[in-house]
């Protein structure tokens, strides 16, 4: 296995589709969720943000980034983002 960047929140910012304001990424990068890793992926759940427009935006950037493919450091799990349903 090789050597991998770490994830970091500039990585991911650097990523984003830039129809996405500053705002939305750092309201989705400070919020909640869950991390649920399985068998050949590690799942990346965030809560819904309060403002739908910036939920979504932060699912644009979870497309985004699932389309990178990328493996989680250290590990051979494909990250996965998603925003949960809301309840």
């Amino acid at each position: 296995m090789g050597l991998h960047p770490p994830i970091t929140a500039n990585a991911i910012q650097n990523q984003a589709p830039p129809l996405l304001s500053r705002k939305s990424q750092k309201s989705g990068l400070a919020g909640s969720g869950d991390i649920i890793p399985d068998r050949d992926t590690l799942h990346i759940r965030l809560d819904p943000l309060p403002a739908p427009r910036h939920t979504a935006a932060i699912d644009e950037l979870c497309h985004a980034l699932n389309d990178t493919n990328t493996v989680c450091p250290g590990t051979d799990l494909t990250l996965r983002y998603s925003i949960k349903s809301h309840q």
